[in-house]
């Protein structure tokens, strides 16, 4: 069958003409094809096409019927189509109004999944079906799109997308997040923070942490030891910082505005008062010396830094998609912008900080990095406010035929003002009056004699800013609260004489005072509510002022002194007219000369520079004597000629001595003076002249930049406006609140200075009501007690004042005391200020804080003294310094104890009880009790008192030598010995009368300065030779030793407590005499009597001073009594004694006795008178003597061993018993002399033969010839030195270490046998009493026994009680225990002087007895009556 085909390339259906006339190309009808175009063979050819299908029904989907497609875009390379939805159209005659109740959404539909997301959904959007989406394009993973209605929008797809199980898109839900132009910081860093320890409760947070004192020399509360940061790095910058943000995307926000420099001089900019003879501090003489101030460097070196945020930081991140804060840093001089530091937004602290500050700690280290010029000139986001037209060109978003900016309003109302700065204020919630320089830049002002034009710059929340826009012109100036204020521009003039400035002097600021609402102009004010029908996100948002100011820089001209007149006044011109001034250094180029036009030859020069005088050194007189400020008003001198000294004063070689280096012929400049009633400089001097500082300011330098500069004062137009409508005089603050509340306060204390309220120019409401809302401590808790009172005006304050407005004090009605959780010490008052004239009320915040008035302790005590054993040594009490009459005074009360022994087991409880919980204390402990209060904390404002305490469980302890164990056996022989317990050996040998004698036949007593060593010996021998009669026997030595004990010379003095020094005379006899028979037997037949046994005597004296510019002088003990030596002791057992009852040696009954080898007590007293003279002008009282005695049984002759101790103990220093004598603190020596001794010599012979010879030992005046003065023999009893001398003692009387054996520690108490009845006499109490019972002391010498005690714990005294008996008691020390000490018998006799012992086995040492006086009621032994029983 023939093929018919047909290409229809016309691509027309024609139903005009009958089929079977249709012309080639053309076709009947077709339902469902397309005719192919293509350029390849099947052009014309019939093609079928697909039909539309439903995939998905938003309405169904979303819930909203009569949704719009107002735009979509396809992604064929992700195979998403993206729709943007909208069920509103706005009515024709309001096109650009906003439905807070439309239904508004950005959908994505996959294709392939058929699946639909939602991305973005809310009335925010403001769609509208008149506003198709224009452009859509998606670039990486944004999508971007404009409608032009709203601004240019851009969301991240992956983002917006819901996460399951979620359905509904939450990423993005306010026009900051979508937008393409980024949120704006339009706020500064701010430089101030809360310190609730002053008032007001807030500082400056630029520090120095390097500088150990402030400027005055009190200590810097700053300073930091241990601060990481560079002390010098901004030493020389005037340095700026602000921030930016960086946002989800990877973007940055704009610049926000940066501080003023963060700047602070040294001696904070003072020169300080350090005078020198001329009257200038030596800091103006540097400065004119070198012309440049030192001290005008940057002391700050570390500044917390206060980052505002426009939300809590908690939510900063979900609120505006923020992820990371750029810390922002630029240099005064510098043209770059660089960074300190990236705050991550995203750290666990970031998220728990629930204020709108994040604080920086900036510790003057240098940045990491700068930002690209790029940056710096990004004062605003290109993004339009809309656009027709969106394309993206080169991976970059392009717009088309947009609106770049709104239109601002064409002037403002406002007027300008310049004056002190304004008290501090952070009152209420509008931040736009509030007044923070004061403290935030406290040594920042406003230049004087300058033009400034003050401009105001809107913005809206994405950083789009008007030009600047200046005030209208007003006809008349405004008078507010007695200030002028004037238009956008203003003149600052000099402050003169009327306005003299204190040194408190806060500084001047700008001040701006709004007339009008801000109104908006074509864009309207912002309304950030999207629930509002007046919604407007792209409304002006913020203003910032701006200043213009094109003076610029100056220089202070810092100079030697100002003259008003010519040095010498030889010239023409009068007084007053002119002035020179001395240029060297720096000031040569600060005031030029003009040297356009000059001859070679040219000496003087001249010079049109007009200067401004500033300080000017008195001007009444040709000596001033001081500097002052000088008011120039707006005239200037002007420099007329400069030159050489000797060329403009036409001299040569002259010396001015009111010219500074006049003799090195300076430059010198003529001014002339433009105000002759107030003229500048001191009068000419031909004599003396001070040269005081005199600074002039140069004219400053016009800028031709017609630029207006940024200045930190930025806000929200919302609350301007609000601060405006509610009027000038709205309450905006308090004066000076000085809030001085103490916890020791009295109940009804008046807690404040007396304050008011302040209008928004700081000036006093005359008519006000102030309420106090609430008090709320620093833990949220209410708290009461502090009420406020009023006082009408014109009457008396309760601070005695009288006002022409009310005014208020804060008083209290309840006690307070300083709690340990600081929080609860800061108190918050909120209070409704009205002022009564307008109807107007504020609510204003005041922080106070409760001051700590400090512990006491109430019982410190000098010294504390228990008895060993004793638990609970002392309890002290003490108040935390809230009121006496309050029951809070022991709260939060922390004792603690430090003891100077970590080892000691003296502790302190937590209610101030002093303890020794072991019972085993025993000496001294020092340390020291702390009372801190609010419970014992370490920074939360705790103050601490401080209590020395000398604990002594037992008494006062000895120091020095005396607090070591020491005993020392001296030299032997025959040898003169001094011993020293000196801290200083000047004048340690001084020689006195008694010394002198001692020290015979060597009187050399030199001592060796370099005492390194414990024992120190300097040694002076000298040969005596003496007659040998008998046998060759080698020459006696004789030598005087010096020793002084001490490792620590300077701690070898008594300077505390008491202590002994005992010292035991020896004599050892080795071998009796060649006796054939005993007396009257054999070949004595005559003796009626042994031979007199040998004996030796020593000299001896123990002297003191108090120091060693004092004379040495004779010692006393603690009792009072003088200190001496004399006594005679006995070890008789000649038969006589033998028969009086004495135990022969040879007896089984003789045991270990002491009294059968060191004999009795003869006389304690004195020595032999006649022994005793053997030693030249000294006394009995200070000899010694030991004897010993031959001794035998029947006629065979016998040998024995005998040896004789006496003993010394002497007691000094501190009288801790009776508390009744001087102490006596100082030097103690004691000086022994040679010893003397003889012994009967008989070899067969009678007494009496001239053959007997007598053996005798360093006699005082040695005549060798002598016949009677033999050598000791090789037989005899002094032949060998090592058997006479003597042992020295020394140590703590109290706490003796070395009984019985040191180091051994002491007992606490000695065991004593006294006797139950008194005696009326000593005598009779010897004869009559026997020691019977059993009683205690602390003493371990029976002399020095103060107190007897019932109980070993020595806490029961004994009370004899004795009235009628007598008040004489006979004691012993009880020998039959270790609790006590037999150095204290003196080896007394054992009854009654003269009694006999019938029975010889009856006594033991514990009979050796002491007998003394006590006081009857009392029991305490009467001071000075204990003496020893003796044979004598």
């Amino acid at each position: 069958m023939a093929e018919v085909k047909n290409a229809f390339i016309k691509s027309k259906m024609n139903k005009d003409l009958d089929a079977r006339l249709l012309p080639s190309g053309e076709y009947r009808e077709g339902i469902n094809i397309q005719i192919s175009r293509s350029e390849g063979a099947d052009v014309g050819a019939l093609q079928n096409i697909r039909g539309n299908k439903l995939v998905i029904d938003f309405a169904a989907l979303t819930g909203v019927a009569n949704l719009t497609t107002i735009g979509q875009f396809t992604d064929p390379t992700n195979e998403i189509i993206y729709i943007f939805l909208t069920d509103y159209t706005p009515p024709p005659t309001n096109p650009t109004a906003y439905n807070p109740t439309a239904n508004n959404f950005i959908y994505s539909f996959n294709v392939t999944s058929n699946i639909a997301t939602p991305l973005v959904q809310g009335a925010f959007l403001n769609f509208a079906t008149t506003n198709t989406i224009i452009g859509v394009n998606v670039l990486e993973n944004f999508l971007f799109f404009t409608d032009n209605r709203n601004q240019p929008r851009k969301i991240n797809i992956i983002s917006a997308a819901p996460i399951p199980p979620a359905t509904s898109p939450t990423y993005y839900t306010k026009e900051e997040q979508i937008s393409v132009a980024k949120y704006n910081p339009y706020e500064p860093i701010q430089l101030y923070k809360a310190n609730n320890a002053l008032t007001p409760p807030y500082e400056t947070s630029m520090y120095d942490r390097t500088s150990a004192t402030t400027p005055d020399g009190a200590p810097n509360p700053n300073f930091d030891t241990n601060y990481p940061g560079d002390p010098n790095y901004l030493n020389d910058k005037f340095v700026r910082f602000s921030y930016r943000f960086k946002f989800d995307d990877n973007e940055y926000s704009l610049i926000a505005p940066f501080t003023q420099p963060a700047f602070i001089p040294d001696q904070d900019g003072y020169f300080l008062t350090n005078a020198t003879p001329t009257g200038n501090s030596k800091d103006e003489n540097s400065a004119y010396r070198s012309t440049v101030v030192e001290f005008m460097e940057n002391k700050v070196d570390n500044i917390l830094l206060q980052i505002p945020l426009p939300s809590t930081a908690n939510v900063l991140e979900d609120n505006l998609k923020i992820k990371e804060i750029e810390i922002l840093y630029k240099e005064s001089d510098g043209t770059t912008i660089k960074v300190i530091d990236n705050i991550d937004v995203q750290t666990a602290d970031f998220k728990t900080n629930t204020t709108d500050i994040v604080e920086y700690n900036y510790q003057a280290r240098k940045p990491f990095k700068t930002l690209p010029n790029a940056d710096l000139i990004r004062v605003y986001d290109k993004v339009p406010v809309k656009a027709f037209g969106q394309e993206i060109i080169s991976n970059r978003v392009v717009y088309s035929n947009f609106q770049d900016k709104h239109t601002p309003p064409t002037s403002l109302d406002y007027s300008v003002n310049a004056s002190n700065k304004s008290t501090f204020n952070v009152a209420g919630n509008n931040e736009t009056i509030w007044d923070t320089s004061i403290i935030e830049y406290p040594m920042h002002t406003l230049k004087q004699n300058r033009n400034y034009q003050v401009g105001i710059v809107l913005s809206d929340k994405f950083g789009r800013s008007s030009s600047v826009i200046l005030s209208s012109v007003r006809a008349a100036d405004i008078n507010e609260g007695g200030s002028i204020f004037k238009g956008s521009t203003y003149y600052h003039p000099y402050k003169d004489s009327a306005n003299n400035l204190p040194a408190s002097w806060p500084g001047d600021s700008l001040k701006v005072l709004f007339n009008s609402e801000i109104t908006g102009g074509g864009a309207g004010l912002y309304n950030g509510d999207a629930s509002s029908t007046n919604y407007n996100p792209l409304g002006w948002y913020t203003y910032k002022i701006v200043v213009k100011q094109t003076e610029q820089e100056y220089y202070n001209v810092y100079l030697p002194g100002i003259l008003n007149q010519d040095p010498g006044g030889l010239l023409d011109d009068p007084k007053n007219s002119v002035s020179y001034i001395t240029l060297l250094n720096d000031n040569i180029n600060k005031v030029p000369r003009d040297l356009s036009e000059v001859g070679p030859e040219q000496k003087q020069f001249r010079s049109s520079v007009q200067l401004f005088g500033r300080v000017t050194p008195d001007n009444s007189t040709s000596v001033p004597a001081f500097n002052e400020q000088y008011y120039p008003g707006q005239l200037s001198d002007t420099v007329s000629t400069i030159g050489e000294q000797d060329d403009i004063l036409g001299t040569t070689g002259t010396t001015y001595t009111d010219v500074y280096q006049s003799k090195s012929n300076p430059l010198l400049a003529r001014l002339t003076q433009s105000n002759d009633v107030n003229p500048i400089g001191s009068d000419i001097s031909t004599g003396t002249y001070n040269i005081l500082l005199g600074i002039y300011e140069t004219t400053p330098t016009i800028s031709l930049l017609d630029i207006y500069w940024e200045t930190s004062t930025t806000g929200l137009i919302a609350d301007l406006n609000t601060a405006i409508t509610t009027g000038t005089n709205q309450p905006t603050g308090f004066s000076t609140i000085n809030y001085s509340q103490n916890e020791g306060a009295a109940l009804q204390a008046t807690i404040t200075n007396d304050f008011w309220p302040l209008d928004i120019t700081d000036t006093a409401i005359v008519d006000s009501q102030v309420n106090l809302n609430t008090i709320t401590d620093g833990t949220g808790v209410s708290r009461t007690g502090i009420i406020i009172v009023r006082t009408p005006k014109n009457n008396v304050t309760p601070n005695g004042n009288t006002y022409a407005y009310d005014s208020y004090i804060l008083r209290t009605t309840e006690y307070f005391f300083f709690n340990s959780n600081s929080a609860k010490n800061n108190f918050t008052f909120n209070f409704t200020v009205v002022d009564s004239a307008l109807g107007t009320s504020t609510l204003i915040d005041f922080q106070g804080s409760i001051t700590n008035n400090g512990p006491l302790i109430t019982n410190c005590p000098s010294s504390i003294a228990v008895v060993p054993g004793t638990q609970d040594i002392f309890q002290f009490t003490g108040t935390n310094g809230a009121n006496a009459s309050s029951n809070y005074t022991t709260e939060g009360l922390v004792w603690s104890l430090t003891n100077d022994d970590p080892t000691s087991p003296i502790t302190i409880n937590s209610t101030g009880m002093l303890q020794d919980l072991t019972g085993t204390a025993t000496g001294a402990f020092s340390g020291t009790v702390t009372l801190t209060d609010a419970d014992g904390g370490t920074n939360n404002g705790a103050l601490s008192v401080n209590c020395p305490i000398n604990t002594t469980v037992g008494a006062e302890p000895a120091n020095g030598a005396f607090a070591n164990c020491s005993e020392i056996i001296g030299d032997k022989g025959a040898v003169s010995q001094g011993f020293y317990w000196v801290s200083n050996t000047t004048n340690a040998a001084q020689q006195t009368a008694a010394v002198d004698a001692l020290r015979q036949p060597v009187t050399a007593l030199a001592l060796d300065d370099n005492l390194a060593a414990p024992l120190s010996k300097n040694l002076t021998v000298t040969d005596v030779s003496c007659k040998k009669l008998i046998d060759a026997a080698p020459v006696i030595t004789n030598k005087n030793t010096n020793i002084i004990y001490q490792n620590n010379q300077a701690l070898s003095s008594l300077t505390q407590g008491t202590a002994y020094i005992s010292v035991d005379f020896e004599l050892q006899q080795y071998n009796a005499p060649n006796l054939a028979q005993a007396p009257g037997q054999g070949s004595n037949p005559s003796g009626s009597q042994w031979p007199e046994g040998p004996y030796v005597l020593w000299a001896a004296f123990l002297e003191y001073r108090p120091n060693s510019s004092s004379p040495w002088v004779r010692a006393t003990d603690i009792e009072g009594n003088a200190i001496a030596f004399g006594g005679q002791q006995e070890v008789n057992y000649d038969s006589a004694t033998v028969y009086a009852g004495f135990p022969n040696i040879y007896s089984s009954n003789t045991g270990t006795h002491t009294i059968n080898k060191e004999g009795v007590i003869v006389d304690y007293q004195t020595s032999d008178p006649i022994k005793a003279g053997n030693f030249l002008n000294i006394s009995a009282q200070d000899v010694m003597t030991v004897t010993t005695q031959y001794f035998g049984a029947g006629a065979v002759k016998q040998y024995g061993s005998l040896y004789g101790k006496a003993n010394r103990t002497f007691v000094v220093g501190k009288d801790q018993g009776y508390e009744q004598n001087p102490s006596k603190f100082g030097d103690y020596r004691l000086i022994v002399s040679y010893p003397y001794g003889q012994a009967e010599y008989y070899n067969g012979y009678p007494i009496g033969n001239t053959s007997q010879g007598v053996v005798t030992i360093n006699l005082n005046n040695i005549n060798p010839a002598a016949n009677n003065v033999r050598c000791p023999e090789t037989t005899s009893v002094f032949y060998n030195q090592n058997k006479y001398f003597i042992t020295v003692k020394y140590g703590d009387f109290y706490y003796p270490k070395d009984y019985p054996t040191c180091p051994s520690a002491p007992p606490a108490f000695f065991e004593y046998k006294v006797s139950s009845s008194g005696k009326s006499s000593a005598f009779s109490a010897l004869a009559g009493a026997t020691p019977t019972i059993t009683l205690y002391a602390k003493e371990w010498h029976a002399k020095y026994v103060t107190q007897f005690y019932t109980d070993s714990s020595l806490s029961t005294k004994w009370n004899p009680n004795q009235i009628t008996s007598g008040k004489w008691h006979v004691y012993s020390p009880a020998f039959n225990t270790t609790k006590t000490g037999r150095d204290g018998t003196w080896n007394s006799w054992v009854r009654s002087p003269g009694q006999e012992i019938t029975n010889f086995t009856d006594f033991t040492d514990e009979n050796r007895r002491w007998v003394a006086e006590f006081d009857q009621a009392t029991g305490k032994k009467i001071l000075r009556s204990a003496f020893p029983s003796s044979t004598g």
